[in-house]
């Protein structure tokens, strides 16, 4: 007897199958009840601190300004020579230029606003393997004398643009680290200067139009209006908070892009020569660029201002590369925007494009009120 009865007892202190098997798909059913719970937490985690980061480089504008009398520039290089993309420029002593002739975009130009004073003052010259260093002599007039740039299209990356800024990497998107642009690794932004477009395009429009009209009124690379942006993209124009006569709530400087989540740690065009800018999409979009670069071959997709992430999907084909141009998030709401007074907002998917538009232009007398955001 008692050694049935402790046999017994040892039997009680297992489980069977059946009860195992019951007690993980109990497991199984929780875990898939909290998942979703769990992402939508990190999601406004992640889209907390986007948020943030745009804040800060709201709060470092302002401090530009302060300090400059002027807003930053987004640069546009007619007058350097051809075919080349531009980065850091400097003066013969190798100081940074100012923003007068600084030819790197506001991403840099703010770095001693945003506490990386000591990789402003790094010197972004390499040389590569082959001896050849990544400088150009820039003309004089308009340059200082003996005033150089450096080369972004050379075969070597410099210590500055090396660099990785954990305020210019949206956590929803990708970690902040080193990715391929051109010539090695360096450090990306996933944050425009927004500029509005002359021509707002007429969405769902889908491939009805001809290339020579898709072109001309959808394709713009950072906006064709940038003369009228917030962070202007001429370096004859000075922007200070008086010319932003639509107020300085109603503008947007600095929102999200777009980009595909297979480019998220690729070097494309939108990621091509990293947050020092030079005269491309890396750190500027246009307003009003729309997406029908993305539903040439998928007409049945409509057009949605900016990009959701659903525009996201690597399987969209078509010609993908007038999509470089266009602001998107990888939140499913909306993106984060800083606008001229120090405000962020989401910015819903699907505002009206005008309105989108006009928010990118600082004094185009559109009046708009809070509803665009709620």
């Amino acid at each position: 007897m008692k050694r049935y009865l402790l046999k017994l007892r040892q039997l009680r202190l297992g489980f069977t199958l059946v009860e195992l098997l019951v007690v993980i798909a109990i497991i199984g059913v929780l875990v898939s009840l909290l998942l979703p719970a769990v992402q939508k937490i990190r999601e406004a985690a992640n889209r907390m601190s986007c948020s943030n980061n745009l804040k800060q480089i709201g709060l470092a504008i302002h401090n530009f300004v302060d300090t400059n009398g002027q807003f930053p520039t987004t640069p546009d290089w007619t007058d350097v020579p051809s075919g080349d993309h531009m980065g850091v420029s400097y003066n013969v002593d190798g100081t940074p230029h100012n923003v007068r002739y600084q030819c790197a975009g506001w991403a840099y130009q703010i770095l001693p606003f945003m506490e990386q004073d000591n990789i402003y003052k790094l010197s972004d010259v390499a040389t590569d393997s082959s001896g050849n260093v990544n400088t150009v002599l820039l003309p004089t007039p308009p340059y200082p004398l003996n005033s150089y740039v450096i080369n972004m299209q050379a075969a070597v990356v410099g210590p500055v643009r090396s660099s990785v800024i954990k305020n210019y990497y949206c956590p929803s998107r990708r970690a902040a680290a080193q990715y391929p642009i051109w010539g090695g690794v360096g450090g990306y932004v996933d944050y425009v200067a927004t500029h509005p477009d002359s021509t707002v395009p007429i969405p769902n429009r889908g491939n009805a139009l001809p290339w020579s009209d898709i072109y001309s009124c959808a394709f713009t690379w950072w906006g064709d209006d940038g003369t009228h942006g917030v962070l202007e993209n001429r370096h004859t124009l000075k922007i200070t908070f008086a010319q932003i006569k639509d107020g300085t709530s109603n503008t947007m400087m600095v929102g999200e892009k777009w980009e595909a989540q297979q480019w998220y740690a690729n070097q494309t065009a939108g990621d091509q020569y990293g947050f020092c800018g030079g005269d491309w999409v890396d750190d500027r979009r246009g307003t009003g660029t729309e997406l029908t670069s993305l539903t040439m071959s998928n007409p049945h997709v409509d057009d949605i201002f900016p990009a959701p992430p659903e525009y996201n999907n690597p399987g969209l084909t078509g010609d993908t590369w007038r999509a470089w141009s266009m602001m998107g998030s990888a939140h499913p709401a909306g993106i984060n925007a800083v606008f001229a007074d120090g405000s962020v907002h989401l910015i819903k998917y699907g505002i009206d494009p005008q309105v989108f538009n006009a928010l990118g232009h600082r004094d185009d007398g559109t009046t708009l009120d809070s509803t665009w955001d709620q």
